[in-house]
């Protein structure tokens, strides 16, 4: 991760990236997707998307032929004009930072100075799950749980995806031992100094794309740690982690040691929700008229649609007000698709889980993708989507599953020229 005063910059909306080598050798991904209330079943994307039909309601489905390169694993071969992109809620990131020769985090500065390599299955977790998804090339973790001062959790972090320290990462050339690239961290957090550590989001980049990268940045009206934009040629990388609704007061970490703070009017975590989609809202609108086209992807708390939830669809106010918003004002004023729709119809399938409960008795999509209209439409050649899905539950690590999105040609994107945004 590139040197930077981490305590002043994560609330910084833009940040100065440091240059990075273009070198490395680019091998090919991976996946899995979900398909009932009752199972969560693996399969991997392919390189070239299936022609679709519509199905007896007339609803976009999709069929999918084994391909001539699915191997033994079910993991189909990728060329290098395909872009990954795999969003996980992790929920902690404890399970795979390797931490248990410490005690302080003053003895874990020295010891990340130098790891040992594949030492605990903790430490090479996040480094393996990486070489079964085939090195995605941007990695959307959200609910990290640091703080801008966490400067050694944040350095455990880029160990555990690049499994080794990031002293050791920068001798090399793009590439590790594994034959997979080398990753950068970049970070939202939030700044809040009291309590348990909360939110967060970490977006990894891969060695190739890290040098596209022309603007990185966090936006000036969050500072929990729930969005974080990457800017490249004609396109935009947004990491969301939105709030979970309820009745319980939302309190603004920047405000948390004004001694006024608590004599203003106080939102609830349901207003704060309603109010965070429409400052959403009008950042992805302003990347479009400068040009780009936004992907959104992350965990956004809150279901489309019935077929987004089993057992039941929480319709009652305040969870129907905010999904109203969301689907009738964000999406279409956003010129936004919901790319899993889009590709597979009404086909279920689900990235959260209820803890305790059997897998499928309790489970909602509230990780999803949303990516700008003209990245579906094609702009004069075949769309840019290629695939999307959903990797199951994670057991033992997080009660989110994995959601994944293939893009192509996303190298050769240039801005768009005129200023109006998608329709």
């Amino acid at each position: 991760m590139p040197k930077r005063s981490l305590a002043i910059v994560e609330v910084t909306p833009e940040r100065k990236l440091e240059p990075s080598s273009s070198k490395r050798q680019k091998p090919n991904p991976s996946s899995t997707s979900a398909d009932s209330p009752s199972t969560s079943t693996a399969r991997a994307p392919s390189a070239h998307p299936a022609p679709r039909h519509s199905n007896s309601t007339g609803t976009p489905s999709i069929s999918k032929p084994k391909s001539k390169h699915e191997g033994a694993q079910g993991v189909f071969a990728k060329d290098d004009d395909i872009t990954r992109i795999i969003s996980w809620n992790v929920e902690t990131p404890v399970p795979f930072l390797d931490l248990r020769e410490t005690k302080s985090s003053a003895m874990l500065s020295s010891y990340l100075k130098a790891p040992p390599q594949n030492s605990s299955p903790k430490h090479s977790f996040l480094r393996s799950l990486l070489k079964e998804w085939k090195w995605p090339d941007f990695v959307c973790l959200q609910e990290v749980r640091a703080r801008p001062t966490d400067t050694d959790w944040m350095e455990a972090m880029d160990a555990a995806a690049n499994g080794v320290s990031r002293v050791q990462r920068e001798e090399g050339e793009g590439t590790r031992q594994d034959g997979g690239p080398t990753y950068t961290a970049y970070w939202a957090l939030n700044v809040s100094t009291r309590g348990q550590r909360r939110f967060g989001v970490c977006t990894l980049v891969s060695h190739a794309w890290a040098s596209r990268i022309r603007r990185e940045r966090t936006v000036d009206w969050d500072a929990e740690g729930r969005v974080h934009i990457l800017e490249m040629d004609g396109w935009a990388l947004v990491n969301v982690y939105a709030l979970n609704g309820s009745d319980h007061p939302w309190n603004d970490p920047r405000l948390e040691r004004d001694p006024l703070a608590s004599a203003l009017p106080q939102k609830t975590r349901n207003e704060r929700k309603r109010d965070f989609n429409m400052l959403l809202l009008r950042e992805v609108q302003e990347m479009q008229t400068r040009g780009l086209r936004p992907v959104l992807i992350g965990d956004f708390n809150i279901s489309l649609t019935k077929l987004d939830c089993y057992p039941r669809l929480r319709t009652e106010a305040p969870h129907g007000l905010a999904r109203k918003q969301f689907n009738e004002m964000f999406i279409p004023q956003a010129g936004l698709v919901d790319v899993y729709r889009h590709v597979h119809g009404e086909k279920k399938a689900f990235s959260w889980f209820a803890k305790g409960k059997p897998l499928g008795k309790d489970c909602a999509r509230v990780d999803y993708a949303l990516v700008d209209r003209r990245l579906v439409d094609g702009e004069g050649r075949e769309e840019r989507v290629v695939e999307t899905g959903y990797g199951g539950r994670s057991e033992g690590k997080s009660d989110h599953g994995i959601v994944w999105l293939d893009l192509r040609g996303m190298k050769d994107l240039k801005p768009v020229k005129s200023a109006a945004k998608a329709k």
